[in-house]
């Protein structure tokens, strides 16, 4: 799973190191049509595709329960800023938000080498998609990016990251109320 959301539609990118694992996966991977049919819609990219665990369909699965809680911050400042119905608020954040994983494989516990990070073509892709697609993008104001947590696994060799947003809550994944208050902003901005 190396990304989630909209790529050509999302504001607000989060950077993450890898997805995680559980029981629910394995059942919803290959149990769940519905589940299964939105991952590869996904993966395609097709036109309408969306952040799936804002999916309240998808509410039951293991995402929802760990993004749900992280994404709050920016999805109350969404509804604050518009006024508008909780629903409505998840439905554009769900629209605006994609979350890249630097690290596209499922593990409960991430513990592989920095060698060994570095040497994995869509670790390369995907660093390339940062730094050459979004890095521009966030220093023009188009989009926010918020890394969440590992930000020096993203940095790429000989890249000094300067401009490569510090998390602002580097012990955990999630986002800070500041950082949530200006994905809200950007959102607003532009959905």
């Amino acid at each position: 799973m190396p990304f989630l959301g909209n790529l050509k539609r999302a504001r607000v990118f989060l950077l993450s190191l890898n997805p995680g694992v559980g029981p629910h996966d394995y059942f919803a991977e290959h149990q769940v049509s519905d589940y299964r049919k939105a991952l590869e819609a996904n993966l395609q990219q097709t036109r309408d595709v969306r952040f799936p665990f804002l999916d309240p369909a998808h509410s039951w699965h293991g995402g929802s329960a760990y993004w749900a809680p992280r994404l709050r911050g920016i999805t109350e400042g969404v509804r604050r800023r518009r006024n508008l119905q909780y629903r409505e608020a998840i439905d554009i954040c769900a629209q605006n938000i994609a979350v890249l994983e630097l690290v596209p494989y499922h593990s409960a516990t991430f513990k592989m080498p920095q060698r060994r990070i570095d040497a994995l073509a869509s670790v390369k892709l995907m660093r390339e998609f940062v730094f050459r697609e979004l890095l521009p993008r966030h220093r023009q104001g188009d989009c926010k990016m918020l890394v969440l947590r590992s930000r020096n696994k993203w940095l790429q060799s000989g890249y000094d990251g300067a401009d490569l947003p510090q998390p602002t809550m580097p012990r955990n994944a999630y986002i800070s109320d500041r950082d949530a208050e200006k994905a809200a902003e950007t959102i607003c901005r532009f959905a």
